[in-house]
C-alpha cells in the first residue's frame, strides 16, 4: 500500500469518526470475507448493513486519495467487486437511498428467493 499522506489524514479521519481503527488492509479483507459468505449463500438481511458500509469506507478512501494510491486501492477491491456482482442481483428497490458510485447497496444474494426488498 501507497504510503500517502493523504491516505493517513484520511484513515486517521475515518477512524475518528467510526470510533474504531480504520486501515485500508482490514477493510478489503472484510469485504473480501463478506463477498466469500455472500459466494457461499452464508449470510442473511441483517449481515448487510455493516459490511455494506465497510465497502462504503472504502469507496470514501478510493475517492480521496491521490490517483496512485486509488489504483492500488482498486486493484485490491475490484476482484472481490466483481465475485460480489457475479454472486448477487439487482433489486429495484434497495435498502437505502443510495448514491450512483455505492452500487453494491442495490445488490442482494441471488439466491434469497424470498427475500424482499422491503425486508429490512
Amino acid at each position: 500500500m501507497a504510503t500517502d499522506l493523504q491516505l493517513a489524514a484520511i484513515l486517521g479521519g475515518l477512524s475518528v469518526r467510526e470510533g474504531r481503527r480504520i486501515d485500508v488492509p482490514s477493510l478489503a479483507d472484510g469485504w473480501r470475507a463478506f463477498v466469500r459468505a455472500v459466494e457461499r449463500g452464508e449470510v442473511t438481511p441483517e449481515d448487510y448493513p455493516s459490511s455494506l458500509g465497510n465497502r462504503d469506507l472504502l469507496a470514501e478512501v478510493i475517492a480521496s486519495v491521490s490517483p496512485a494510491a486509488r489504483r492500488q486501492i482498486q486493484e485490491l477491491v475490484t476482484p472481490d467487486d466483481d465475485a460480489y456482482r457475479a454472486a448477487t442481483r439487482v433489486v429495484d428497490n434497495p435498502r437505502r437511498s443510495v448514491r450512483a458510485d455505492r452500487w453494491w447497496w442495490t445488490r442482494i444474494p441471488a439466491g434469497l428467493g424470498n427475500y424482499t426488498e422491503t425486508s429490512r
